[in-house]
């Protein structure tokens, strides 16, 4: 079974920590390779903690980033 795009939304977090039965990995790989709105949504999730990562305080943050990160989020959101 094939998920949906919002099952796929719900599951990001859990596939980027390894949290998924293998049934559920193969849903959601099989998802990722017919979606491309979903491909980006989780390349923009995985982008977005990694450069959170990179930030350790307020202080550290760039100036725009915030901007810059927001306007990302609102271009990759799947509208499935």
């Amino acid at each position: 079974m094939i998920i949906t795009c919002r099952q796929l939304v719900e599951a990001v977090t859990a596939a980027r920590e390894g949290a998924l039965s293998v049934l559920e990995q193969l849903s959601y790989r099989a998802h990722l390779a017919r979606c491309a709105a979903c491909r980006a949504y989780a390349q923009q999730m995985e982008e977005t903690v990694n450069l959170l990562h990179d930030v350790r305080t307020e202080d550290s943050v760039p100036d725009g980033f915030k901007a810059a990160l927001l306007a990302r989020l609102s271009k990759g959101t799947p509208k499935h």
